[in-house]
């Protein structure tokens, strides 16, 4: 009887403490919780109507009105534009602008042969939109990411890249090139059999320390296969006073922001990724990068001090990717893309079945309980 009784106890004492675990993790769930002590919350995705760009969308919000700019890139001959401008008071009911168009200061680059039977792609050269920043005056301001001196068509990446200056004087409709601000490292000989493939594929961040910065891609490929096999992250800044001028970009090199822009040396803040793109969350009080690991894993990181660049280790608690492709924040409320708070959009761009699509996931971040 005692030996029953007791059992009857423990079946009672196992039931109570079995209770509360279960009502948790129904009211946490779809709530992942990381490393860094975040706590994430992401939506099932939604189909947006017009962005569908091949770039990280720029975006700024200027005299109560939000300009958008992304595009599938432009030729350098200027027979093909492709940059696409928007205008809107809500993201989500925007009315896309006449087709920008270059002026004759764009750079040529195209400087190599690859052969008779790829002269079509070798003298092919793209500039792409990438980022925004619109000043008191009105002045607009995008960074031009160009690639050129293709080696394989787009089938391997094999190909040079650079990032460049341009400026808008008449609202997103007219563009002149101002000149390079960033290239890759070229100091340090590359690995053995290995190409420079450039910096590109950027994130564009404005944080509230007066300075711009430029998340860039860096990576080699394979002389023999022409396959991009080297992917890192590495990280340049420019006072906003000195309007993103040629010169006045420093890479983050050994702990601090101090070689050049153009052929500076440059620590890797992330290896082994694909993309990035960076915000200032107001909820947490923390920057937060979300990154795209060559492999297409998603991952998230956080830091408190752009100075020091100090990144937490790479999150990959996410359920899924969170990208198709490109990505980038923005926040609806606020109408901002350099600062979100407690719920904001992530956007996507890339192909599905072939076809170019874009679509965003609400992110949600929630503190855990002390």
């Amino acid at each position: 009887m005692i030996i029953l009784l007791l059992h009857t106890i423990a079946l009672l004492l196992f039931a109570q403490c079995e209770k509360p675990a279960n009502e948790t993790n129904k009211q946490d769930e779809g709530v992942v919780c990381g490393d860094a002590g975040h706590c994430w919350e992401i939506g099932t995705p939604q189909a947006h109507p017009f962005i569908h760009f091949d770039v990280n969308g720029g975006t700024a919000y200027y005299q109560d009105t939000i300009y958008l700019i992304g595009g599938n890139g432009s030729t350098w001959n200027r027979t093909s534009y492709q940059w696409e401008l928007w205008v809107g008071t809500d993201i989500d009911n925007m009315t896309k602008q006449p087709t920008p168009t270059f002026n004759e200061d764009f750079p040529n680059y195209i400087t190599q042969s690859c052969g008779s039977d790829d002269e079509y792609w070798c003298e092919w050269q793209f500039f792409w939109p990438m980022g925004l920043y619109i000043d008191e005056a009105g002045v607009f301001y995008t960074i031009a990411y160009t690639e050129y001196n293709f080696k394989n068509e787009w089938r391997s990446e094999a190909k040079e890249r650079r990032l460049g200056l341009a400026k808008s004087f008449d609202k997103g409709k007219t563009w002149s090139y101002y000149g390079d601000i960033i290239t890759q490292n070229k100091q340090d000989p590359p690995p053995a059999n290995k190409t420079y493939n450039g910096a590109g594929d950027i994130s564009f961040f404005i944080a509230d320390d007066g300075y711009a910065y430029i998340y860039y891609k860096t990576g080699f490929y394979d002389n023999t296969s022409l396959v991009r096999d080297i992917q890192n992250i590495s990280v340049a800044r420019s006072p906003l006073s000195a309007k993103f001028e040629p010169g006045s970009w420093t890479k983050f090199y050994n702990g601090a922001f101090q070689e050049p822009g153009i052929n500076g040396r440059e620590d890797y803040i992330f290896t082994e990724t694909d993309l990035v793109c960076i915000t200032y969350n107001t909820y947490l009080e923390k920057f937060v990068l979300f990154g795209g690991s060559v492999a297409h894993h998603s991952y998230v990181s956080f830091c408190d001090d752009m100075e020091q660049q100090n990144w937490s280790r790479k999150d990959f608690a996410m359920a899924d990717d969170i990208r198709i492709w490109y990505f980038w924040p923005f926040d609806p409320a606020s109408k901002n893309p350099f600062k979100t708070g407690k719920d904001f959009r992530i956007y996507t761009t890339g192909l599905e079945a072939g076809e170019r699509v874009g679509n965003y996931k609400t992110f949600s971040f929630h503190k855990k309980p002390l």
